[in-house]
């Protein structure tokens, strides 16, 4: 049997098709995402994105025949408004938007009043965030019957729906939503004067949501954070490591966790995604490297072609030091405190190198992540190995290496690089053996 999977994101339209009887993807497409509004750069046309999905299933399915079903994944937190008959009726107001951000009342913005207001920690961008300014401005449609988000939408129009379903990962992701009860509170929609009958209903649990128009079960969206662990974890590892322009760790859980700065998020089949996440992430390393970039230049020199090979080469030489120096990568703040930076302490004459600073800046990295992981209880950090994934990790021998020597456990990483795609492809496998 083969499965195909659709990972709908900001940028990029990715669809993989998966040989569940192997386990290796067939075959595997990526696609631009065309559908930004020219006027807002949020902001994108859902029917253009669901002419990309429909290209690229057909693209999949050459030579190989229909998928046995499809499942979907992709940027979570946006949203769109759809009328009674499931068609879109406003622009998708992406994770992106920045509506949330404008000054309301009092000198607090749209996102701080809707906190306030429900005691939720609300951001641009969150979907509910950005309908709350709809509703303060009269800006929501009036054919509007329903939020719901993009890949939520894709699923309906894939089986000609009239209403979107959503699964706890997306609902969660909206904002206001109660994790233990699994559904939305209801106090905190009354306080903000959001009306319970615009929310998509929430399932249960794992679905197929329908048919498309050739018979084909279409699995309920997951989120594309979910849809990454699904499609990343190796055998014995129940840690993801995700390292591109930002980085991010989850951890499978069995229950809710109040351990802040980890947030506990849904996952499937009733566990949960203990998640920690760096601002700056792998983009400290980019920092770097435009500090030497400017270096070289003001000064007259060449800059290398490949100068991310020259700093690994000089990292690897400096890399198990006597005197390391010590990176706080924390260049753009936390989640929980904006305002904290970064810092470059433990220099000395003997260590103040570009080679040091590169393998410091990379330590520095993964140490903000295993700072997250050391928060975990013990029964959460039996994992026998980490799996990592992201363009970083990929890349940056040096980074595996030193992301293996902090952990203290083997590092992999998986064969497919669409791992959100693959996730949203074996999770609509998984269903059809329920």
């Amino acid at each position: 049997m083969k499965y195909a999977g659709l990972d709908i994101g900001t940028s990029t339209i990715s669809g993989v098709l998966l040989d569940a009887e192997r386990g290796t993807c067939l075959n595997a497409i990526t696609h631009p995402n065309s559908a930004h509004n020219p006027k807002n750069k949020a902001w994108q046309d859902p029917e253009e994105v669901y002419r990309i999905c429909l290209k690229i299933l057909a693209q999949l399915s050459e030579g190989f025949g229909q998928p046995d079903a499809v499942g979907l994944t992709g940027q979570m937190h946006g949203v769109l408004y759809v009328d009674a008959r499931g068609e879109a009726a406003s622009p998708l107001f992406s994770w992106q938007d920045s509506q949330g951000d404008l000054p309301y009342r009092a000198g607090r913005t749209y996102a701080e009043d809707l906190t306030d207001l429900t005691g939720y920690p609300m951001a641009t961008g969150f979907g509910l965030t950005t309908h709350y300014y709809h509703l303060q401005q009269n800006q929501v449609p009036m054919e509007a019957a329903s939020l719901a988000t993009i890949p939520d939408y894709i699923a309906m129009r894939l089986c000609g729906l009239a209403e979107p379903i959503t699964h706890l990962s997306m609902a969660h992701s909206l904002g206001l939503f109660n994790l233990a009860g699994g559904h939305y509170d209801l106090e905190a929609l009354q306080a903000a004067g959001i009306s319970q009958g615009i929310l998509p209903p929430v399932a249960s649990g794992e679905a197929i949501v329908g048919r498309t128009g050739e018979g084909v079960p279409v699995a309920i969206a997951i989120g594309d954070n979910q849809a990454s662990f699904l499609g990343s974890v190796q055998p014995g590892s129940d840690v993801l490591l995700n390292i591109g322009t930002g980085s991010q760790i989850s951890v499978l859980s069995p229950a809710i966790l109040d351990l802040p700065p980890l947030e506990t998020r849904p996952y499937l089949r009733g566990e949960y995604l203990l998640v920690g996440s760096a601002l700056c992430g792998g983009s400290a390393y980019n920092l770097l490297r435009d500090f030497f970039n400017q270096v070289l230049r003001e000064l007259g020199g060449v800059v290398p072609q490949d100068l991310y090979a020259h700093m690994a080469a000089q990292g690897e030489k400096a890399y198990g030091e006597c005197h390391p120096l010590a990176v706080d990568t924390r260049f753009m703040g936390t989640r929980t405190d904006p305002n904290i930076r970064g810092a470059i302490k433990a220099i000395g004459t003997d260590n103040f190198t570009p080679g040091s600073l590169v393998a410091g800046f990379l330590a520095g990295m993964v140490g903000e992540l295993k700072g997250f992981y050391d928060r975990l209880p013990e029964d959460l950090r039996v994992s026998e190995g980490i799996t990592g994934s992201g363009n970083a990790i990929r890349r940056n021998a040096l980074l595996r290496r030193m992301v293996a020597d902090q952990f203290g456990k083997p590092l992999s990483i998986p064969e497919d690089r669409e791992e959100a795609a693959m996730g949203a492809a074996r999770h609509a496998g998984r269903l059809l053996h329920i």
